[in-house]
């Protein structure tokens, strides 16, 4: 027995140093078999991943989300409607008879706008893409001149876009100065054309989470996994694009909800995709995964509720100060296990505002210092507001009153 416990004794002196042999893993130690990565929280635009997020990756048929983009702005400015009639001409025709370059007929010769939508963002038409562009802009290189123009007024310049389809010059038959072009973009740049995407038309994923539609006569299917009713569904994808190259291997773009949190995924160029026809979504299950068991939504106001005990001046009115209440929820998006403070920062006007306000009205905003930035912190370079209103409304004082109060602001701002 003396022996036995001597051992167990020797045992429990050694077992620190026996402990600290054995290799820890923590998220910190997480990687991905793309080349290229970016997560970022659509809400906040807070990122939650990157890799090489700044390197130029050919993006292919994902170039077709801003064709998409240039297309719904057209549309926004009555420029065609969603029944507006395309034609198929003869360029796009050819290309959905080579089966290297389109995987949708179009015997019709002429589809709406709504259906051209459906076939490149569904099963990556890339003829409707052409169609498109040529319906909007006349000629396919005055619409690429457009999409450039769209990502320059979002502040995007790592980028190089030669069509509207994502494929490759070569495949088109078109090669300038001999060589083999196709689009380029970082996922930096993808992320801020998605964030300001799914911000200004975010009914893109009523599209985006089909699994199939009409066409036509025909019916079109899905070329993403992820979505409902297809083999690899995860629960919370709502969309967006995949994109495949001979180049730079295969991509995807998902938006998802989960654990409260508007999750859009950017997986570029991934591992062994030949050896591999799931790579890309593997590589997105994976990153996705890590995202929601490391990162949480912390609701600091939520949609119609107050912040602690904040406040907003009324000029005027017969009631000073009010009570604001979020807009939106309005939330930080935290590490799970974080000690790290942030600094809550209350922005409305020290003069107030003026009376008579309505309910519902603006009167400042609610934002935050991140003690804990990943990469350049937020997709959009700082950290989001959110908008506070008047939960009443509040009436116009009497004039005797208002008379009075602009003579004691006189008397304090002059005398």
């Amino acid at each position: 027995m003396k022996r036995l416990i001597q051992f167990l004794l020797a045992m429990l002196l050694l077992l620190p140093s026996l402990l600290s042999t054995i290799p820890v893993f923590s998220d910190d130690d997480f990687t991905t078999t793309a080349n290229s990565a970016l997560v970022f929280e659509q809400n906040t635009g807070k990122i939650l991943f990157e890799k090489n997020a700044d390197k130029l990756v050919g993006i292919a048929s994902i170039s077709k989300l801003l064709t998409s983009y240039v297309v719904l702005d057209a549309i926004q400015a009555g420029e065609l409607d969603w029944s507006t009639k395309v034609p198929i001409k003869d360029f796009a025709y050819q290309l959905t008879v080579d089966s290297s370059s389109s995987n949708v007929p179009m015997e019709d010769r002429e589809y709406t706008v709504e259906e051209l939508l459906h076939a490149m963002l569904l099963s990556s038409a890339n003829s409707a893409a052409i169609a498109l562009a040529e319906k909007v802009s006349g000629k396919e290189k005055d619409f690429v001149k457009r999409m450039e123009d769209k990502l320059d007024s979002l502040g995007i310049r790592d980028y190089k876009l030669y069509n509207s389809s994502g494929l490759n010059e070569n495949t088109l038959n078109v090669i300038a100065n001999g060589k083999n072009q196709e689009n380029l973009m970082s996922a930096n740049a993808l992320g801020m054309m998605v964030y300001n995407l799914l911000k200004d038309y975010p009914e893109i994923t009523e599209i985006t989470e089909k699994s199939q539609a009409k066409f036509g006569k025909e019916t079109i299917y899905a070329t993403n996994q992820l979505i409902p009713n297809m083999p690899r569904f995860r629960n919370g994808v709502d969309g967006l694009k995949t994109g495949s190259s001979a180049a730079y291997g295969d991509s995807i773009i998902v938006s998802t909800t989960e654990r409260g949190m508007r999750l859009v995924s950017i997986v570029l160029s991934v591992e062994n995709p030949i050896q591999d026809p799931n790579a890309r979504y593997n590589a997105t299950i994976s990153l996705l995964n890590y995202i929601s068991r490391t990162f949480y939504a912390n609701v600091l106001a939520a949609e119609g509720e107050p912040y602690e005990e904040l406040t907003a001046l009324i000029k005027d009115g017969k009631k000073s100060p009010i009570i604001p209440v979020a807009k939106t929820d309005a939330i930080f998006i935290q590490q799970g296990g974080s000690t790290a403070d942030f600094k809550v920062k209350w922005e409305t006007d020290p003069k107030g505002y003026q009376a008579p306000i309505k309910k519902g009205e603006f009167v400042g905003y609610l934002t935050y210092q991140d003690p804990e930035p990943i990469g350049k912190g937020y997709i959009q370079g700082q950290e989001p507001k959110f908008a506070m209103v008047s939960q009443e409304e509040v009436d116009r004082s009497n004039f005797f009153k208002v008379l009075w109060n602009n003579f004691v602001l006189f008397v304090n701002e002059k005398l």
